[in-house]
C-alpha cells in the first residue's frame, strides 16, 4: 500500500478544500470523464495562491518550477492528453520535461513529508471528482 493510499484511507477531504473552487466551476468539471489541463492548472494555482499565468512563465525560480512540476505530474495522471500536449499547455515545455517533472514529483513524494501532504490533498480531491463522474455515468 502506497503512502497516498494510507493517507486517503485515514481522512477524506471535500472538493471544497481547494480554496476558490466554486460550485459552478465544479459542475463544469463533473460531466466529463477526464479533467482538462486548464482545470489542473487552476486547481494548482488556487492551492498555492499564485496567479494562473505563473505556471506558464519561463522562470527557473524554485518556487515556480516546483508548482509547474506538480501541475505536470497531476496532468499526466488525470488527463487523457499526451506528454507533448501537457508540456505545451503548461509552461510551453517538451514531453521530456513533463516526464522528468513526473519523476521528480514522485521522488519528492517519497522523501518529503510536506510534499506527501500536498499530494495527498490533490489526490483526494481529484479522486472524489473521478468517482462522482463514474457515478453519474452509471445513473444514465
Amino acid at each position: 500500500m502506497t503512502t497516498q493510499e494510507k493517507i486517503t484511507k485515514k481522512r477524506k477531504i471535500s472538493i471544497y478544500a481547494i480554496p476558490g473552487l466554486t460550485c459552478e466551476e465544479f459542475n463544469k468539471i463533473i460531466p466529463r470523464k477526464y479533467l482538462e489541463i486548464d482545470e489542473i492548472k487552476s486547481i494548482v494555482a488556487r492551492y498555492f495562491s499564485i496567479p494562473f499565468y505563473n505556471l506558464d512563465i519561463k522562470s527557473r525560480k524554485r518556487e515556480i518550477v516546483e508548482k509547474r512540476q506538480i501541475a505536470h505530474y497531476l496532468a499526466k495522471i488525470h488527463t487523457a492528453e499526451s506528454l507533448a500536449n501537457i508540456g505545451k499547455a503548461i509552461g510551453n515545455k517538451d514531453h521530456a520535461t513533463v516526464l522528468n517533472s513526473s519523476k521528480t514529483v514522485n521522488n519528492m513524494i517519497d522523501t518529503d513529508s510536506t510534499m506527501i501532504n500536498i499530494n495527498s490533498r490533490f489526490v483526494i480531491v481529484i479522486n472524489e471528482l473521478e468517482v462522482m463522474i463514474k457515478n453519474r455515468k452509471k445513473k444514465k
